[in-house]
Formats: structure tokens, C-alpha cells, sequence
């Protein structure tokens, strides 16, 4: 993520006409908002270091301390009054927003529930400057001893507001929510260091070297990191978009490892979060999450910050073209990376071993970030056929490792693709014609879609009132039995917007060798050749993957060679 140095403007407050339009104010309902308002204003500031100190949940200690640009001492105190900003300084400028804050109230919402101390200086300054607010009085103003850069302390919070503190969890629950806020950062900005420090105790730490996998292995361990696919993208108006997925598990059942950040800030509300789902959504299972990052980067004036009290929502002027390009991007990692086994093999380890004579390596250095295998990568080119197992294997490999694929599901794609670009034989027409007799609304769809379907191959015929035969279906489908035909009749009249796909993905299923049918050698090395040259070989038309690789590094480990 490229991120440039902010250029600091003065402080000012904002006309009252700007204020009152501008979305709904702060609204500091638990600790880990207001230490979300202080690492993004951190963050504003060009902070390359940003450390996070909480004590009793944050509601007796919350203290976040930046190497950033500063504030100087004529405007320390000015920072803490309500719509004080130096980010924008008419309306107009919210359409060329390229900061995380904006309204000014985050400083002045917190010292208005709590005793906030804030001091701070800047480069060149021979002392910087400090002042505490308690419940919106100023207590103490003066100078600080301070390297460039800015602290803010928070005690008491809420401490003049007892009804909210009754409706806020334990001490643990809001440091945890803290602690997520502090990590969704992390990963958001990877070329920022982040410490969070629980009671004295350190919790978490990120370089800050800008290698997002190294703030994923810290979060998540080591495999899960490197097992990661890339996303890529270009957006509409000269945007793109970024970041990983794990394509092959291990799956969640809640969406708190989908993270997505909208030119730096992070989205958890609206249209879409809920385009990022639809996009995996066909390649996960029922119910569960995989773990993904993703960054969309767009120019400033495509973009609507001020439509969430809080911030955590954004529109975009083209949203529809957006969540496409998130579908395209998603479904490109799923469909060309085979699935690694790291996750379900790790269980190995869990189990009994021979007892054996312990042999201590004095040769071997410990493992380390980048040496635990190879990354997700495609599928390569060149699989080289080694034998067929369990009824429905194949065996192949490559110069990274072996690699298991599905015949069903590795056909089913080839078919599914074939079907596609036209490719087909033509049409094949059927030995026993079919009879159906559609619904008024049904036989609409088919009327309306007949020259689509014969394109594809299917012939459908009228026949007396009400009534249609099949005569024809392509001939890439080979013979189909009259429960597949039904089957295939029944997607066509879908409703469905993606009827068409659902119908090509069900007649390559129908087609598709199934599993348990052998395979000779020559068969199954020409479906492997055919499947390498596919556009999204590593998963079948319905999300299933037919690929899974067993990669040189994890063979290694689990034989401990």
C-alpha cells in the first residue's frame, strides 16, 4: 500500500454551516471507539510507530502515543474544542477527503466523557505543549518535554456517565474489542509498527516493515499467512484493488476475519462488506468465512466518507462496477489456486507416535517467516500424470510438489468452459425427444430465451397447446439419461438473472465423468493437459475445489526430512 506524507494545515474550527452538515457527530460509545478515533487521527498525523497502552479494559487507562507530524504549541489546545480540525475547511474538501478523520469532534466527544490528557511537539520545537480536559474543562495547559509526535491519555472514561458504564461488558470483553480495533490497523497499514500493551503486558506487535503476510503470520501463524492468495484488480475511474484470501480454508464460522479498508479506512457497514461476501460466497461453505484482506483504492472524489455516524461505512459513485470487479478478482484467486493441505495435514501432529530414541539437531535453524513453503501460487502448466486412486483421483505432479485432482469436478470445469466459448460439437439430437409442459411463466422464459439456447445447443420445439419437446442438446454432453435432461430443462426455466451459468454448470455436471468410472492413463493425462489450460482450473463451476496441492515444504515436514 503506497502511502504519501501528509502535508499539515493549521488547525481551525469549522463554520458553523459546515459543521451542521456534516453526518451525525462522534458517537463514543465503548473504549474501543475512542481508541479508534486516536490511532486514526495517529494515523492522519504520518505516525510511523503507534503504541496502544490499556488498563482496566480502557475505562480507567487508554493511552496512544505517535511519532507522527505533531501539533504545535499555539493549537494544543484548540485540537480539543468541538469541530477543530486541520483535515478540511469547507464542505467542498470532504470530495477530496485523503484523511481518515474529518469532523473534528473526536478529541472534544472523549474529554467530554473522560479526563483526557493530550501533549505533543513537533520537529525543530524546543519543548512541545500539553493540556488535560476533564468532562470538557480545561484543567492544566503548559509546556511538555517531548520528542516530535503526539500522546493522548484517557482516564475515567465515562466517568460522568454511569448508565453508559452499566451497559458496557467486563473488563476483558472491551479490551478484547481494543485489541481488534489495534489489529485491524495492523493489517490495514503494514508499514506501520503497532505495539498494544494490556496491563503492563505486551499483547501484540507488528513491524511495521510493509510486508502484510508478516502482520498476518503474527495474527494468524505462520501457515495460514503463506497459504494466502493474491487478489488484483483494476477499478472503475482509474482505481484498483488488493489483498489476499485464503482460498483453501481453514473456514470461519464468523466474518471477523473478512476485513476490507476503502482508501485506508476500514469498512464494516454497507453495500460493500456485502459485495465481498457475495463474492466468495459461492466458493465457501454454507455458513463460514475464509480469512481475507482487501484494499480498495479510489480516487477521492469517487468516494462518500460522511455517511456513517461512527465512520464505518462508505458509498462509492459506482458501487455496482465495484462489487463486479471484487466478484472477478475473488473468484480469479479461487479458481486459479489449487488448495493447499496445511491446514487439514496439521492435524498429524496431533497424533500418538512410535516411541522412539530422542535425537537432538543441532544442524537445523528454527523455522522462520518465508521458509515454511511456498505461498499460494496457480496452477502450473505442466502436471505430469503419475497414476489414478480412490476411485475418483488422480495423482499428478509438478516441480513444487504433488497435487491430487478430482476427475469429476476437473471434467466438470473443462465441460463447463467448452460450454461457455461455444466450443461444443454442435447440437446432439436426442434418440428419445422430451415432452415438457411448462408453466405460462415458464414457457415465457423459454420463448424469450430461445435463440440463447439454441446457440448453446439446445433445440426446443413447440407441440400443441402449451407444450415443448427437446430434441436437441449439445453435443459436448455426450448422452444424457432422462433425469439429467430434466435437469437441465429445469435451469433453463429459472428465473434466476444467472440462469444461464446455473444451466452450463448443471449440464457439465451431468456430463462430467463421474467418480468411481476409471480412468486410463492416456484419458487422464489428456483431462489433465485440457484442465491446465482452463481459466479458473483450481475450483469446479459450482465453488467445490478440484485441485489440491500437497507443496514440496509441507512433505518436508511431515516426514521431517
Amino acid at each position: 500500500m503506497t502511502v504519501s506524507s501528509p502535508s499539515r494545515h493549521p488547525i481551525r474550527v469549522l463554520p458553523p454551516d459546515v459543521a451542521e452538515r456534516i453526518a451525525a457527530g462522534e458517537v463514543i460509545d465503548r473504549p474501543a471507539a475512542a481508541a479508534k478515533e486516536l490511532i486514526e487521527n495517529a494515523l492522519d498525523a504520518g505516525a510511523r510507530h503507534i503504541r496502544v497502552e490499556v488498563r482496566g479494559g480502557g475505562l480507567e487507562f487508554l493511552r496512544v502515543a505517535d511519532d507522527g507530524c505533531g501539533i504545535p504549541a499555539t493549537e494544543v489546545e484548540l485540537a480539543v474544542a468541538r469541530h477543530a480540525t486541520s483535515k478540511i475547511a469547507c464542505f467542498e474538501d470532504l470530495g477530496r477527503l485523503t484523511t481518515l478523520g474529518f469532523r473534528g469532534e473526536a478529541l472534544a466527544s472523549i474529554a467530554a466523557i473522560g479526563e483526557l490528557t493530550l501533549s505533543s511537539a513537533v520537529s525543530g520545537a524546543s519543548a512541545g505543549a500539553g493540556v488535560t480536559v476533564r468532562f470538557g474543562q480545561v484543567l492544566e495547559r503548559g509546556t511538555r518535554a517531548r520528542t516530535p509526535g503526539t500522546t493522548v491519555t484517557v482516564r475515567d472514561l465515562f466517568g460522568n456517565v454511569p448508565a453508559r458504564r452499566a451497559f458496557l461488558k467486563t473488563q476483558r470483553v472491551e479490551s478484547a474489542r481494543i485489541g481488534e480495533v489495534v489489529r485491524r490497523y495492523a493489517v490495514g497499514r503494514p508499514d506501520v509498527g503497532f505495539t498494544l500493551v494490556f496491563d503492563g503486558r505486551p499483547a501484540f506487535h507488528s513491524a511495521g516493515d510493509g510486508d502484510l503476510r508478516r502482520v498476518l503470520a503474527a495474527l494468524y501463524g505462520l501457515g495460514a499467512a503463506e497459504a494466502l492468495a493474491p487478489l488484483r484488480g483494476e477499478l472503475p475511474s482509474g482505481g484498483r484493488l488488493h489483498g489476499l484470501v485464503g482460498t483453501g480454508g481453514p473456514w470461519h464460522s464468523g466474518r471477523q476475519h473478512v476485513t476490507l479498508f476503502v482508501n485506508g479506512r476500514w469498512v464494516r457497514a454497507g453495500a460493500l462488506p456485502a459485495a465481498v461476501e457475495a463474492a466468495y460466497r459461492p466458493f465457501a461453505p454454507a455458513g463460514r468465512h475464509p480469512l481475507l484482506v482487501l484494499f480498495l483504492e479510489v480516487p477521492p472524489d469517487q468516494i462518500d466518507a460522511n455517511v456513517h455516524p461512527a465512520k464505518l461505512e462508505v458509498r462509492l459513485r459506482d458501487e455496482e462496477a465495484v462489487a463486479e470487479a471484487i466478484r472477478a478478482a475473488v473468484a480469479l484467486a479461487f479458481g486459479r489456486t489449487p488448495a493447499g493441505a496445511g491446514a487439514s495435514l496439521s492435524l498429524q501432529y496431533r497424533l500418538p507416535l512410535a516411541r522412539t530414541r530422542r535425537v537432538r539437531r543441532v544442524a537445523e535453524p528454527p523455522m522462520t517467516y518465508g521458509q515454511g513453503g511456498p505461498p499460494a501460487e496457480e496452477l502450473p502448466a505442466g502436471l505430469r500424470f503419475l497414476a489414478t486412486a480412490r476411485d475418483g483421483l488422480i495423482v499428478a505432479e509438478a516441480d513444487d510438489g504433488l497435487y491430487l485432482v478430482d476427475q469429476h469436478r476437473a471434467h466438470e470445469r473443462v465441460l463447463f468452459e467448452a460450454l461457455q466459448a461455444g466450443a461444443g460439437e454442435g447440437p446432439q439430437a436426442l434418440l428419445e425427444p422430451r415432452l415438457v409442459r411448462p408453466s405460462p411463466a415458464q414457457a415465457a422464459l423459454l420463448a424469450a430465451r430461445a435463440e440463447e439456447l439454441a446457440a448453446l445447443g439446445f433445440v426446443l420445439e413447440g407441440f400443441g397447446a402449451g407444450a415443448l419437446v427437446a430434441r436437441a442438446v449439445p453435443g459436448a454432453l455426450g448422452s444424457l439419461d432422462g433425469e439429467a435432461l430434466a435437469a437441465l430443462l429445469e435451469a433453463a426455466m429459472s428465473d434466476a438473472a444467472d440462469w444461464r451459468e446455473r444451466l452450463l454448470a448443471t449440464a457439465a455436471c451431468r456430463a462430467a465423468v463421474k467418480k468411481g468410472q476409471p480412468l486410463d492413463a492416456e484419458t487422464a493425462r489428456a483431462l489433465l493437459a485440457r484442465l491446465t489450460s482452463a481459466r479458473a482450473p483450481a475450483v469446479c463451476p459450482h465453488g467445490a475445489p478440484v485441485v489440491v496441492r500437497l507443496a514440496d515444504g509441507l512433505l518436508a515436514r511431515l516426514f521431517r526430512w
